[in-house]
């Protein structure tokens, strides 16, 4: 009897971190968020994950996110700013647990042709970025990234370079 009231209390398990390699470095949506796969390009052989594609498939599917960068710049270039599920403008952290990390080397996130900031949390969103340069966004609210209604925003070992907010 004591036993059962314990694991009544006992917390469930974390959810598990699924894990994703950025591979391509140009701004694409994900062709299809609901076919289950995290692809830019289905006419192009293999999967083309792009940091956008990523990111809309995260928000579609929930739960809990690990993008891993390899070394280069990643240009965000899809305008259209106030979209919240990163299929446009800056990139949205929307009722998820996303971290975004780059491994060996430098990663680069750029938003000069972006017109927007390059990470917006919302929706009870966490997320993490590490060992990331952001540079050149510019928005209203927030200018390399904005925490609007999200539970958690930490920020290691980054760079936030010519950035502007009005």
């Amino acid at each position: 009897l004591a036993l059962a009231a314990f694991s009544a209390f006992t917390a469930a398990p974390a959810a598990a971190q699924i894990n994703v390699t950025i591979n391509e470095f140009y701004d694409a949506p994900d062709f299809d968020v609901t076919d289950g796969v995290i692809d830019a390009d289905n006419l192009t052989p293999g999967n083309q994950i792009t940091l956008r594609a990523a990111f809309m498939h995260a928000n579609f599917t929930g739960g809990n996110w690990k993008f891993q960068l390899p070394a280069g710049t990643y240009t965000l270039s899809l305008t259209g700013a106030g979209e919240d599920n990163a299929h446009a403008g800056d990139l949205d952290i929307n009722a998820i647990t996303a971290e975004v990390e780059c491994g060996f080397g430098i990663a680069i996130i750029d938003a000069a042709v972006l017109g927007d900031r390059a990470f917006h949390v919302l929706g009870g969103g966490t997320f993490t970025l590490d060992r990331v340069t952001v540079r050149n966004a510019i928005s209203v609210g927030g200018g390399a990234l904005r925490q609007e209604s999200g539970t958690h925003l930490s920020i290691e070992n980054v760079k936030i370079e010519n950035c502007s907010a009005t």
